[in-house]
C-alpha cells in the first residue's frame, strides 16, 4: 500500500515537471515557427518591394532615352535646309511629301507615332501622321511649355483618344527669329512589354477617368486592337494591358483608391490557385498631374508554396523533437525518483 502511494506520489511530481516543460517546448516552437514564418513573408515583399522599385527605374530611364532620340532627331531636322525653306513657302502638302518618307521610317525602326509642325499660334499646320487633320489650336503642356519658355520641352501625355505618348516639342528658330514648333511622339505600350520580360511582372495601366471621354476612349482602344471594359472599375479605365484579361480578384484592389495612392508596400490577392502580389506606380504627365497609376502583380505562387512545404516540414520535425525530449525527460524524472 505504501509503495503504491509513493508510485502515485512520485507520477504527480514527474507530471508536476514534465507538463510545465512541455508547455515551454511548445511554446518555444510555436515563436520558432511564427518567426520563420514572418521572415518568409519579409522575403517575399522585400523581393517584390525590389522588383517594383527597379521596374518603376527602368521606366523612366526608358522615357529619358526615348526623348533623347526624338531630341537628336528633332535637332537635325530643324537644321535641314529643305525643311527650312518648305516650312517658310506655307506649302502644307509639299512638307508632307518632305516629311512623310521620314516619318516611316521613323516609325518603323524607332516606333516614332506622331510627327506635327505647329505655328507660333499654337495652332497646328500639319500632322504627317494624320495629314487630314490640321487647324485644330494645341492646348498640351509640352507645347505650352516650350511657348513660355522658348526651350524644347518633353513629357508624357494623355491624348484625346486614351493614348498614353512620350511627346518632345522644339521651338524652330532660323537666323535666330522663331518661326514656329516641331514635335515628335511615340506610344510607350512597348515599354510595358519590356517590363514584363525583364521583370516577370504583369503591367496594367490604369487611367482617372476624370481625364477621359468614353467613346473616345472606345476609338482609342480599337486603333490599337485593343478591347475595353469602361465598366469594369468606377472610376479608372486600362489603356494598356500585357495579358488577356485581368484577374476578378484584383478588383478590390482597383476599387480601394486610397490603397491604390496609398504606396506602402504590395497587396496580396488570390487569383484561383495562384498567389498575386499587387503593387502601383503614380503615373504623372508633363504637367505633373498624377493621372492615374502603373499597376504591376508579380505571381510569388511557387515561393509560398515552397515557403509553406518548409513550414509543415519544420514544424514537423520540431514536434517529434520536442515529444523525443519530453519523453526522454519522463523517463529520466521516473527513475531520479
Amino acid at each position: 500500500m505504501e509503495t503504491e502511494h509513493r508510485s502515485k506520489r512520485n507520477e504527480r511530481l514527474t507530471l508536476r515537471i514534465v507538463v510545465p516543460l512541455a508547455v515551454v517546448f511548445f511554446a518555444m516552437l510555436a515563436v520558432f515557427v511564427i518567426g520563420a514564418y514572418q521572415l518568409h513573408r519579409e522575403h517575399i515583399e522585400h523581393d517584390v518591394a525590389d522588383r517594383v522599385a527597379r521596374a518603376g527605374d527602368f521606366y523612366r530611364a526608358q522615357l529619358d532615352e526615348d526623348a533623347a532620340l526624338l531630341t537628336a532627331t528633332l535637332e537635325v531636322l530643324r537644321q535641314d535646309e529643305r525643311y527650312q525653306s518648305t516650312w517658310l513657302t506655307g506649302d502644307r502638302q509639299a512638307l508632307l511629301e518632305l516629311a512623310t518618307p521620314l516619318f516611316n521610317r521613323l516609325r518603323a525602326g524607332h516606333r516614332i507615332t506622331h510627327f506635327y509642325f505647329h505655328g507660333l499660334d499654337r495652332v497646328n499646320f500639319l500632322r504627317v501622321h494624320a495629314p487630314e487633320r490640321y487647324g485644330d489650336t494645341i492646348t498640351r503642356f509640352t507645347l505650352k511649355q516650350a511657348v513660355e519658355t522658348g526651350k524644347p520641352s518633353h513629357g508624357i501625355e494623355l491624348g484625346p483618344m486614351g493614348t498614353f505618348a512620350l511627346r518632345v516639342v522644339h521651338p524652330w528658330y532660323l537666323d535666330g527669329r522663331l518661326v514656329g514648333y516641331v514635335e515628335m511622339g511615340e506610344e510607350i505600350d512597348h515599354i510595358t512589354g519590356t517590363l514584363r520580360d525583364l521583370f516577370d511582372v504583369d503591367v496594367a495601366v490604369l487611367i482617372d477617368k476624370e481625364h477621359l471621354t468614353r467613346e473616345k476612349w472606345a476609338t482609342g482602344m480599337r486603333m490599337m486592337g485593343r478591347e475595353g471594359d469602361w465598366e469594369r472599375f468606377a472610376d479608372v479605365a486600362v489603356i494598356d494591358l500585357t495579358v488577356d484579361r485581368i484577374p476578378d480578384e484584383f478588383d478590390s484592389c482597383v476599387a480601394d483608391r486610397r490603397t491604390r495612392l496609398s504606396g506602402r508596400g504590395s497587396i496580396e490577392i488570390q487569383a484561383g490557385d495562384r498567389d498575386l502580389r499587387v503593387a502601383f506606380l503614380s503615373l504623372m504627365d508633363a504637367g505633373d498631374r498624377s493621372i492615374g497609376e502603373m499597376t504591376l502583380w508579380y505571381d510569388v505562387t511557387e515561393t509560398v508554396s515552397d515557403m509553406r512545404g518548409f513550414i509543415g516540414r519544420l514544424t514537423a520535425f520540431c514536434i517529434a523533437a520536442v515529444g523525443v525530449l519530453i519523453v526522454v525527460f519522463h523517463v529520466i524524472l521516473g527513475r531520479t525518483e
